[in-house]
């Protein structure tokens, strides 16, 4: 019977099911890489419903989906509802600063930028956004910087004015005085983005990475030194430091965020005691994995392997570093 790669119990090959390196929600690739009666059905759903949902809803890697058509805009998924990817207007204008999401436009037909329902608070100086259920009551403003001497105005976004005078006036502030605002609407608008790479996130990259490794070199895989990456996927357990880190410099050469492909990459390769996992999706950041930190009796210097994952044509090819062998990689328009 088939022993699970990552919680290392041993069930029938029943309770197995298949499991892809790159999830299938980044494309459906040709000839895919595959693990088949290798992960349990136990660890793949806990993947499925963690760390592979947060990696396709809770990036930017996730937004890019849409533009292969990997996600249509007419499921309803909607992004930037989490601090871990977070937009505000960044125009200089009447609604600068305020908080907006991805969702499906109107006629379902591509995602658009949409307002939370929020209100703009100033006291003559900057605004302050705040969502409708995090608005204070206008005495309580002052823990906020407000100077409460000064005429307060408020405008609302993303709320339908009489609701907004209704629930201005249910917290003090003076509706007759303080301005209630109009919304503006445009074909473009200028946004500043922000996001944090956190420790779920980090785990589903690891994932993959060590997935990849497990589809090349299984038997390696299997080795106990890859025990602290295992548990760390899967339980998120993890005393040392943190094994998945940014890096610098481009994975594939000649390419830059700015001139990339609509591609992944996943490689594996030996680096002297330690076995390391390089991953990027859609070549937007560069994720080193230590897969393995030392303990190897034979060092497995067999491990140097990389492919790359079109988006744009679905085909799968190996990296290399010999010219007459590659192939040309086309960045977007």
């Amino acid at each position: 019977m088939p022993t699970c790669l990552y919680c290392r119990a041993t069930k029938d090959s029943t309770l197995f099911n298949r499991e892809h390196v790159v999830p299938e929600s980044f494309g459906r690739f040709r000839g895919n890489f595959v693990l088949k009666n290798v992960i349990c059905r136990d660890c793949n759903d806990y993947f499925g419903r963690t760390l592979d949902l947060k990696l396709a809803r809770e990036t930017v890697e996730g937004l890019d989906r849409y533009k292969i058509g990997a996600k249509s805009p007419a499921q309803g998924t909607r992004f930037g509802l989490s601090d871990t990817l977070t937009a505000r207007i960044s125009d200089g204008g009447f609604h600068h600063g305020a908080r907006v999401f991805w969702g499906p436009s109107s006629d379902q037909s591509r995602l658009v930028l949409l307002p939370f329902p929020q209100y703009g608070v100033s006291d003559g100086r900057e605004t302050t956004w705040f969502t409708a259920d995090a608005l204070p009551r206008r005495e309580g403003l002052s823990r906020h910087g407000f100077d409460l001497e000064r005429e307060i105005t408020v405008k609302p976004f993303g709320i339908d004015e009489d609701a907004a005078r209704a629930q201005l006036g249910s917290l003090g502030y003076n509706t007759s005085l303080e301005r209630v605002g109009e919304t503006t609407e445009g074909s473009e608008i200028n946004i500043r983005l922000n996001g944090s790479i956190d420790r779920t996130l980090r785990r589903a990259v690891a994932k993959i990475a060590y997935n990849y490794l497990a589809f090349q070199y299984q038997r390696i895989a299997t080795m106990e030194q890859f025990t602290v990456l295992r548990r760390y996927v899967r339980y998120d357990e993890f005393l040392g430091p943190e094994p998945v880190t940014l890096s610098n410099g481009p994975l594939i050469a000649g390419t830059t965020p700015e001139k990339a492909p609509m591609a992944h990459v996943v490689a594996v390769e030996n680096n002297g005691d330690q076995i390391l996992g390089h991953v990027t999706l859609f070549f937007h950041f560069r994720y080193l994995v230590v897969l393995a930190d030392g303990g190897f009796l034979i060092k497995p210097t067999m491990v140097n392997q990389g492919h790359i994952f079109n988006a744009d044509t679905l085909e799968i090819y190996q990296l290399t570093s010999d010219a007459r062998r590659g192939r040309p990689l086309t960045p977007p328009d």
